[in-house]
């Protein structure tokens, strides 16, 4: 082994080209680099080779840091930095990972910051250490060196160099973990150190909590709890000994709960991080927080449990669709709700979708169609299996199961008149169906030949039909449809009885996923997404959803990798490109970079026949960057593509342009002109009434003094009622008051009408949750709640999908802004400010960009840089 050599600028390192040194420490250096693969920067630590340690506890060392850096690689957190390489070059030990932009927590400790900004952070640590537990992983060095705050307040853990794994079923911070035997070495900084550790005592998890106590105690009274000014023997006897010392300078609410971390037996701290981040949840939102923290609002009886306010935060990380109108469309429905399957004493004997019986045809192109159809909705591919299905039905005409096929694949396309015209022509031919695919022509009626569409008489067939069947995967995997009304648990639940019947079905694989992220077990919904990418490596759905867990983390840097990884496999896709130009905006690349990938992805699109998605994508960029007469003519163009239904979204983003621009007059044309086509047409409503913008067309319509009040107050009722016969009456609220609300006045109204709908957080959709946030926060902002808007109106900024909703985006980072300068956190506010210069700085018609450049002004904020 050769002695360490210190990198210069310049040097490669197997593909990294070394810039310049970050920093160094006890284990060696971190330099920032470039990767030349993947032509990103990133922070390369590499291990030094201490001249003391003999060849075997070198080895040991290096093969104990790749070990737990590789089990660190697996964590996918907002709060955490990104491991993306791990590995050993020419006998040196390396990590490549994410660089965090920012100040160590050190320069804020015993500072002047607002108390709930340092509340802000210390929650914020809480939950990257709460992820990385659940995922098996203690940190062990958890101190304000290895905190990194950025100037708009993101916060990263970083450093699990000498992380340790458990071997565990159940939470590492509950008292039922299994624990970590003592070693004979050992690591992490004393001062941060819990006693087990110093004692060599068995660790777990609440090892952490006791660091992050300290951090706390620091941060707040700028210096440690214990004794430091008489050498590193009196400290770790003080850590060992005696009490910490009182908090005179921290809110009362802050000092009871680092009182607690800091005891000296793990089993008197809390049972883990994530209920010691739940009681801080409690106070980060308040600007003097109480010895008492205060109870969520919630109606009489209904009590909120500490997973419940979990449900909140992690709901979000569930699906890109969570802007649903604003979002580019998927190939499928977005399988995410499911009905509760029918209880069995017995799990039948499973069919897989690849071993129902063939159609009879004389054309043997047409049966090869309809099987690589056929194999293609197993392997969640849906474009793939409607141009096979559109094969097969092209052979042979009068091939029933091909139309019927074809009809259930394009359900949920640009245009839904394809499917409803296969479905007709499936009718039409159904003699030759066989009992099984009658009935499933039956159970599909009502949604495709009925006006409206009869979604609870479709859900309920399609019940009766599984229960018929109780072993046939796919009609399983229909009663997903129309995924709405139903919790994770339930998903899961059905999820896991579809792949009893069919372990290699990708789209159960998928949708489970989707449920353990809502119910805030990433990993296992990661395994669950691994699972969908190996037994189906054309399934794009899964590499969607793993797009979608970086997106609504905010991980944008995750994005730009899974995008870049799924365009290798894919690279005609203009999903996948339209993901990379997402991740490369939230970044704040140079507005010529993002435009390149935005062209070539609407190019993809369009030869694949999205119209739709090419013309959102177009949208997006041209809003995000000012460019507003571009991007209101390429809202436009999407009323002459696809039907009503598809228009629906489109529209009201270009609605909300104009509103942003202050031309109510032609928002309330728009409005009037699409209430007036929708008359004609079939509107499916299949997202749910939260995100229905059909209340919204009225209202602004009404604005603009082209209805009445009276119509426009009669056409929300009605709207409700249906929602209320549809089962979707709690969720009505948003559509119907808060996504129309523009004044303060109708902010009151929606408030006001709040209790006959009995919203909750964590009722609404965990799909939607960014959604729900944004509109809540919205409405309590308009009325001047500042405080309570705060929380909702940080929650829905926190992803990484700004492209598909740049004026919802903008605009929330200008009440976030606001909301921040009434609390006196003027550099939070400042950062806000800029967000949104960057972006329209140079907009001068945006209502918006004019405001915010006169209160940056006003606050001293330092001058923008653009993108």
């Amino acid at each position: 082994m050769t002695d360490f050599k210190r990198f210069s600028g310049g040097e490669t390192f197997g593909r990294y080209v070394v810039e310049s040194l970050l920093g160094e420490g006890g284990m060696g250096e971190v330099y920032r680099a470039l990767d030349t693969r993947l032509g990103r920067k990133i922070a390369l630590k590499v291990l030094r080779k201490d001249a003391d340690l003999s060849e075997d506890a070198w080895a040991e060392e290096s093969s104990r840091m790749l070990r737990e850096a590789r089990a660190a690689a697996a964590l996918s957190h907002a709060g955490i930095v990104a491991i993306y390489d791990v590995g050993e070059l020419d006998g040196t030990a390396f990590i490549a990972m994410e660089i965090a932009e920012g100040e160590p927590l050190r320069a804020l400790v015993g500072g002047d910051a607002p108390d709930a900004r340092k509340i802000q952070i210390l929650h914020d640590v809480a939950r990257a250490l709460a992820a990385a537990h659940k995922a098996g992983l203690v940190h062990r060095d958890v101190k304000p060196e290895n905190i990194v705050v950025s100037a708009a307040g993101t916060v990263k853990v970083l450093d699990f160099g000498i992380a340790r794994g458990l071997d565990r079923e159940t939470d590492p911070g509950a008292r039922t973990l299994e624990v970590e035997p003592a070693e004979s070495l050992f690591h992490g900084t004393p001062a941060y150190t819990a006693p087990e550790q110093l004692t060599g005592e068995a660790l777990d998890a609440r090892s952490d909590q006791f660091g992050w106590g300290v951090v706390a105690h620091e941060l707040f009274e700028g210096e440690l709890p214990f004794r430091a000014d008489k050498g590193p023997a009196v400290l770790l006897s003080s850590i060992l000994a005696d009490e910490p010392k009182p908090m005179t300078r921290a809110p009362e609410g802050i000092r009871a709960l680092v009182q607690r971390a800091l005891a000296k037996d793990p089993a008197d701290r809390f049972p883990s991080m994530t209920a010691l981040a739940d009681e801080l949840a409690l106070l980060s939102i308040e600007d003097d927080p109480s010895p008492e923290p205060p109870s969520p609002p919630n109606p009489p009886g209904k009590a909120s449990s500490p997973a419940a306010r979990v449900f909140a935060l992690v709901a979000g990380l569930a699906a890109l669709v969570a802007f649903v109108w604003f979002a580019v469309r998927r190939e499928k429905p977005p399988v995410v709700a499911l009905v509760s399957p029918v209880a069995s004493a017995a799990a039948p004997a499973g069919t897989a979708i690849t071993d129902l019986p063939l159609p009879t045809t004389d054309k043997p192109e047409a049966l090869v169609a309809y099987r690589e159809g056929v194999q293609a909705v197993r392997d969640a591919s849906w474009s793939t299996a409607r141009l096979a299905f559109d094969r097969a039905r092209k052979a042979d005409p009068s091939l029933a199961l091909a139309h019927l096929r074809y009809a259930m694949v394009a359900i949920d396309s640009d245009d839904l008149d394809p499917s409803r015209e296969a479905y007709r022509v499936a009718f039409l031919l159904r003699s030759s169906l066989g009992e099984r695919d009658h009935a499933l022509l039956d159970a599909l009626e009502p949604f495709l030949q009925r006006d409206p569409p009869d979604l609870t008489e479709m859900r309920r067939r399609v019940t009766e039909l599984s229960a018929r069947y109780p072993g046939d995967a796919e009609l399983v995997y229909w009663r997903f449809f129309p995924f709405v009304h139903h919790t994770p648990a339930e998903v899961l639940t059905l999820t896991e009885r579809c792949l009893v019947l069919d372990d290699r079905y990708a789209d159960c694989w998928q949708t489970q996923a989707r449920a353990l992220l809502a119910l805030g077990r990433t990993e296992d919904a990661r395994r669950a997404l691994d699972r969908c990418v190996e037994i189906a490596p054309t399934a794009g759905d899964c590499m969607f959803d793993r797009a979608t867990v970086e997106i609504l983390s905010g991980r944008c840097v995750g994005l730009e990798e899974v995008a870049r990884n799924w365009i290798a496999r894919e690279p005609d896709l203009g999903r996948a490109h339209g993901y990379l130009a997402s991740a490369l905006y939230g970044q704040g690349r140079e507005n010529a970079a993002v435009r390149a990938v935005v062209e070539v992805a609407t190019q993809k699109l369009r030869v694949s026949g999205f119209q739709v998605e090419a013309l959102t994508l177009d949208f997006g960029f041209a809003a995000g960057t000012g460019d507003f007469e571009s991007a209101l003519q390429a809202g436009q163009q999407t009323s002459t593509v696809g039907d009503i239904d598809h228009g629906a979204g489109p529209t009201a983003k270009q609605i909300f342009l104009l509103l942003e621009l202050g031309r109510t007059a032609d928002a309330g044309r728009i409005a009037s002109d699409f209430l007036a086509r929708q008359t004609a047409s079939l509107r499916s409503s299949v997202e749910g009434c939260i995100v229905d913008p059909d209340p919204l067309f009225y209202a602004v319509a009404h604005r603009a003094g082209l209805i009445s009040a009276e119509d426009r107050a009669a056409h929300r009722d009605a709207w409700i009622q249906r929602c209320a016969d549809q089962g979707d009456a709690a969720s009505a609220w948003y559509a119907a008051y808060a996504l129309p609300a523009i004044t303060p006045d109708d902010a009151r109204e929606a408030l006001a009408a709040l209790p006959r709908f009995t919203v909750r957080p964590e009722d609404a959709p965990f799909y939607r949750a960014h959604y729900a946030a944004a509109l809540r926060g919205k409405v309590r902002f308009l009325a001047g709640e500042m405080d309570a808007a705060l929380p909702d109106l940080v929650q829905a900024s926190n992803h990484c999908a700004m492209l598909m909703d740049p004026v919802g985006y903008l605009q929330n980072q200008h009440r976030i802004g606001v909301a921040r300068e009434t609390r006196g956190e003027k550099d939070l506010a400042c950062a806000a400010y800029r967000t949104v210069l960057s972006r329209w700085g140079a907009a001068k018609d945006s209502i918006t960009a004019r405001d915010v450049a006169r209160r940056a002004k006003a606050l001293g904020c330092e001058p923008r840089r653009g993108p």
